[in-house]
């Protein structure tokens, strides 16, 4: 029997630097965690501040800055940052950095930022490996790692002196093709969050289709080389016969099973044109948030419908 895991993840955005991150980046940087992970050279606030304007945030050309940095942004509050350094232009490898205030740890937030930034450094410019480096008892950092796919390329002993002592320091490598073939494994699939006068539109799947019965919201597969907004658009389309816009994200999931992960992507949308009808699916619903758990959903969805009721309260 195949176990999936699911795991809900965080939605973040990598943002550039902006003068009023500062405060917030000298306070991480002082943290215990990265006191007691880090070899941390002394510096002044200002010393801090010149390092941060002197990085870039656009990579289509590594060789214009020395090294590149963005904010994590969770929630609207910017939480962390991650950063692409030693760039080797010549052998087409980068490193990688990452950090979060101590307030946000456990929470999934670095392993989404990490993953966007992988992504940004495989997809923009023409690099063929990273690299991260990780204090060996820093366990939560290298678990981000090893999620993402990074392998343990080595242990350098003694490599780095924090706070006086020697301690060693594990090499991780991940390569461009290896990112490519874990990413061409996973399916990506969008539905939509329809409220309207505080009712959720839900739909319920066929009988010929797996977890035939079950009730979902709308959405279905994304095709390869389209967005995940225009997939979305297409499939709303096409199982309900409404034109949507996509407004923001709300909610991700991932199932990982031992041949594939299906990555699920929730938005919420806005019907801007036609009347709702199961021309693909065998019902629908308007329903409150209150009264999604009257119906059943696909486990996937149970951390979404908790949400939604949560945030359908005064």
């Amino acid at each position: 029997m195949q176990v999936a895991e699911s795991i809900g993840v965080p939605i973040v955005r990598l943002v550039p630097y902006q003068a009023s991150f500062l405060e917030s980046f000298v306070q991480w940087r002082g943290q215990a965690a990265s006191v007691r992970h880090n070899p941390l050279e002394a510096k002044t606030t200002k010393d801090i501040s010149r390092m941060l304007e002197s990085e870039g945030a656009d990579i289509s050309d590594l060789r214009k800055y020395a090294s590149y940095r963005w904010f994590v942004e969770f929630d609207g509050v910017v939480v962390g940052s991650v950063s692409l350094k030693n760039i080797n232009d010549v052998m087409s490898y980068a490193e990688i950095g990452y950090g979060l205030g101590e307030a946000y740890h456990g929470r999934g937030i670095a392993t989404a930022a990490v993953r966007m930034l992988v992504q940004k450094a495989f997809a923009e410019p023409p690099l063929r490996k990273l690299l991260a480096y990780v204090h060996d008892r820093n366990v939560a950092s290298c678990r981000v790692l090893q999620k993402l796919g990074f392998t343990q390329e080595g242990m350098l002993r003694e490599h780095y002196i924090i706070d006086g002592v020697p301690e060693n320091e594990l090499l991780f490598g991940l390569l461009r093709r290896e990112w490519q073939h874990r990413d061409s494994m996973l399916v990506r699939v969008v539905a939509a969050i329809i409220e309207e006068s505080g009712r959720i539109l839900i739909t319920q799947r066929p009988g010929n289709v797996h977890l035939a019965g079950l009730w979902e919201f709308p959405g279905g597969k994304v095709e390869a080389n389209e967005s995940l907004k225009s997939a979305l658009v297409r499939e709303i389309e096409e199982e309900i016969g409404v034109k949507i816009v996509v407004l923001d994200e709300y909610f991700q999931i991932e199932h990982h099973y031992p041949e594939r992960s299906v990555q699920l992507h929730f938005f919420n949308c806005k019907i801007v044109s036609g009347e709702p009808q199961p021309l693909e699916a065998a019902d629908l619903r308007w329903v409150s948030p209150e009264e999604l758990d009257q119906y059943n959903f696909p486990e996937a969805d149970r951390e979404l419908i908790s949400r939604l009721r949560q945030r359908g309260r005064p």
